[in-house]
């Protein structure tokens, strides 16, 4: 090698050979590791931090991770109007159920692999194939690790108990009263905790304020808590997390910044990987970041990715979620967790098995109950002069006020099956403002109630506070202030905005307040945000106020819907982002906004603009007419003859979607479930011939052949049975 030196190297990536003369060798990022091999461009030697660096960075992330999602992040005022209200997440967190179910539990049923028990026959079939599951005799590892997730040891040995006493109906008796709550049990419908807890890869599905991102700050917040403060008897686990052996590491991102730093299309599990561990790194952990990667190998981590509907731009939705399917193929043992909107979660971004793709459902009137009565014992414990067992009769006093309010209101019932609403109608009770019928009028109500302090009064009578600074009369619109920046955000398609933006968003708005002072508007602007971020917590500040968020999507979705319908582009923005999944809860929240105005005749005309768009017939006029009809359903009763009108003809166009085989399966079961609410013209009345269908004499099979139970009848004579399973209408 007197003429040539030849060096091989291993970077991050790929093997790379450098070949050089003999005069000079000159490299840039050179790590010689253990052994004398070179790394260019790879991490730095410290792959393996000291522990006393890594307990200490571990520590900081937990209570930082607390320091976060502890709280709602909604936020309330206190009595008076004087102080932030803190609601605690862990009190008032309902664990929401999904629509799957255990895979393969009917199946059992159906089987026939075991013979019908001896035993009284209530659920003999689901009994005797659940024993043979518990002891090895019938394979189903599915059912056999759901049975030792959700089942105590009671329970198990309850389920496959023989008979014990002298009198075996009195024991099988006994056993059945047993048995009968623990089937029903098993047969529920799944949560999303026991789904995070059971399943490798998930992707959870809802409406806005459904819950996503609440369940994975409350998994966060869990296992944060539970680790940080191991040592402590009262650090136990969230009862219902309920994990079993050593606690994972949470690591919760916002798919939205992980596409900002997207520039190409992920080749490997390093895109995902590496934000990880930048994320970390930016919260001063480089310890924990170079630790990372062992502990996504051995299945200690869960990493919570919430809003893939939250990525804007088409392209880098999909490249996101291509770069979560190579993250969990890389690391299979550690549990994914993506959240999405039911609406924008659609090819070409959906996940690939192992992923398992369930929905939140709505809360249940016991859930939303529960969650009123843990939100009152939780809201009168800050600042109350009462003794602790007084909080509690106050507090389930103004809880049962409150759900017999909601009793009485079936429309704001429906509302409350909604997380983020229950929560707004919790909010705004409490503050006793009345409450609305329509939702838009519930934010509108929540968002004047977190602007409270503008109304306060000196004792000379005179406003106080920023009403007094800005010079705002009492009948200025409030929210038509913060309306630009929600727009804007919308329009980018962020949540997120630099203080330089958002003071020029807002600069016309408040040169109106200051007579075209501009240097007058800017100071305004300043003590604007000051009081948003600092006191009514409608602005969030990150990184030390250089960017601005509103506390939740639906808030900057409800005052863009504002800023769009006094717009005189209302109509071409809403042609032109008919399609577009981002805007469309925007869209529908105009409409709200519309009606609660008394501008419901201006909706209707956007619903026919809407209609007129596209083709007839083609897959962009029937995504129209689904959204149209949403857009019926938020006017409600204030249709008018014109507008009755307006529904029998998106209600001609569903029929033709359903009826063609349009579109996705998804998209045309939401249209028929639309249809449904609508009014289905299918559904002929029991006094037309088409009711009936006429069944003529003969013989024919008769049973359950799932069981093999079919057995063969013959009629002598004809009868005439209905097209269509009885509705609750007809029932009624």
């Amino acid at each position: 090698m007197a003429n040539q030196q030849q060096i091989t190297a291993q970077t991050a990536n790929n093997n790379l050979q450098v070949t050089t003369g003999s005069t000079a060798l000159v490299l840039r990022d050179i790590t010689i590791m253990a052994g004398g091999k070179l790394e260019i461009h790879g991490q730095s030697p410290e792959q393996t931090p000291a522990p006393e660096a890594l307990a200490q960075a571990m520590a900081t992330y937990l209570r930082t991770l607390l320091e976060r999602y502890q709280f709602l992040n909604l936020q309330g005022m206190g009595a008076g109007g004087t102080q932030q209200m803190r609601i605690m997440l862990r009190s008032v967190f309902i664990d929401v159920q999904t629509d799957a179910r255990i895979e393969g539990l009917e199946r059992l049923i159906s089987s026939g692999d075991t013979p019908p028990s001896s035993r009284r026959g209530d659920q003999p079939a689901l009994v005797t194939q659940l024993v043979a599951v518990l002891n090895g005799r019938l394979a189903s590892p599915e059912v056999h690790r759901w049975l030792h997730e959700l089942c105590s040891a009671d329970e198990l040995a309850l389920l496959g108990a023989p008979p014990q006493a002298t009198r075996p109906e009195q024991a099988d008796r006994r056993r059945d009263q047993g048995l009968d709550p623990l089937l029903a049990k098993l047969q529920a419908p799944r949560t999303a905790l026991e789904l995070i807890r059971h399943e490798r890869a998930l992707v959870l599905l809802g409406d806005p304020g459904s819950g996503k991102t609440t369940v994975l700050r409350h998994v966060a917040l869990g296992f944060a808590y539970a680790r940080l403060y191991a040592d402590q008897a009262e650090s136990q686990l969230d009862p219902e997390l309920a994990w079993t052996g050593p606690l994972p590491l949470p690591i919760l991102v916002q798919l939205r910044r992980l596409a900002h730093d997207l520039q190409a299309p992920p080749n490997d599990a390093g895109t995902l990987l590496a934000h990880l561990q930048h994320v970390l790194t930016n919260d001063r952990l480089s310890s924990l970041a170079h630790h990372l990667e062992e502990q996504l190998e051995q299945g200690a981590v869960v990493v919570l990715l919430d809003g893939l509907d939250e990525v804007a731009d088409d392209q880098r939705r999909v490249w996101v979620a291509h770069a979560a399917a190579l993250f969990q193929s890389r690391f299979p043992q550690s549990r994914v967790v993506v959240t999405s909107r039911i609406y924008a979660y659609r090819e070409p971004c959906m996940l690939p098995p192992p992923f398992r793709v369930v929905t939140l459902q709505p809360l249940a009137p016991a859930a939303a109950d529960d969650f009123i009565h843990r939100w009152y014992r939780a809201a009168l414990l800050k600042g109350s002069d009462l003794a602790l067992h007084e909080q509690g009769l106050a507090a389930a006093e103004r809880a049962r006020q409150l759900t017999d309010a909601l009793d009485r209101r079936p429309r704001l019932r429906d509302v409350a099956t909604n997380p983020l609403l229950l929560t707004m109608i919790c909010l705004v009770d409490q503050h006793r403002v009345r409450l609305p019928q329509q939702r838009a009028e519930l934010y509108k109500s929540c968002l004047l109630l977190l602007l409270e302090q503008w109304e306060e009064r000196r004792a000379d009578g005179t406003q106080g506070g920023l009403a007094r600074e800005l010079g705002i009369p009492d009948q200025t619109d409030r929210l038509a202030l913060l309306q630009p920046i929600a727009y804007e955000l919308q329009v980018c398609g962020r949540e997120e905005a630099t203080h330089q933006e958002v003071q020029r968003w807002l600069l016309e708005r408040f040169l109106d307040l200051s007579q075209d002072d501009r240097s007058r508007a800017r100071t305004l602007i300043s003590q604007f945000l000051d009081f948003l971020e600092g006191r009514s917590g409608l602005l969030i500040a990150r990184d030390i106020r250089n960017r601005y968020a509103f506390p939740h999507k639906t808030f900057q979705e409800y005052l863009a819907a504002r800023e769009l319908a006094a717009s005189e582009q209302l109509e071409s923005v809403v042609v032109a982002q008919r399609h577009a999944a981002t805007w469309r809860e925007v869209i529908l929240l105009v409409v709200g906004h519309q009606v609660s105005s008394g501008y419901a005749r201006q909706s209707q005309s956007l619903i026919w603009a809407l209609l007129e768009a596209d083709p007839r017939a083609s897959d962009g006029g029937y995504r129209s007419a689904i959204l149209a009809g949403d857009m019926i359903e938020e006017l409600g009763s204030v249709l008018g003859r014109e507008g009755r009108t307006l529904k029998e003809e998106v209600i001609t166009e569903l029929v033709a979607l359903v009826q063609q085989g349009r579109l996705s399966a998804k998209e045309r079961v939401e249209a028929a479930l639309l249809l449904g609410r609508l009014g289905d013209p299918r559904l002929p009345r029991p006094e037309q011939d088409d009711y009936w269908c006429a069944v003529a004499p003969g013989t024919f099979w008769y049973g359950d052949d799932r069981r093999n139970e079919l057995q063969r009848k013959q009629f002598t004579y004809g009868f005439k049975i209905a097209r269509f399973p009885v509705t609750n209408a007809e029932y009624a």
